[in-house]
């Protein structure tokens, strides 16, 4: 069952990211046209990264949360 959970998701992404393709490009953020799923990945991924960064550091300096807070919100703990 986790198996075929698992291959719906790696087929919903790969759907997604194929989506993305045909429009030339991922999102606004992206400055060049993508060509392939791996730079599509590539591309999310630093997306997704700066996104949960920018996130993080409001938190501990705007919010003034805790480092130890934001680890466990992010499930680092």
């Amino acid at each position: 069952q986790g198996q075929t959970r698992h291959m719906y998701l790696v087929m919903l992404a790969y759907s997604l990211l194929v989506l993305q393709l045909r429009q030339d490009r991922a999102k606004d953020w992206a400055l060049t046209r993508l060509k392939t799923i791996g730079q599509a990945c590539r591309a999310m991924t630093i997306e997704t990264l700066r996104t949960t960064l920018e996130w993080a550091i409001a938190e501990v300096t705007t919010k003034k949360k805790s480092v130890n807070h934001v680890k466990a919100q992010l499930g680092l703990t």
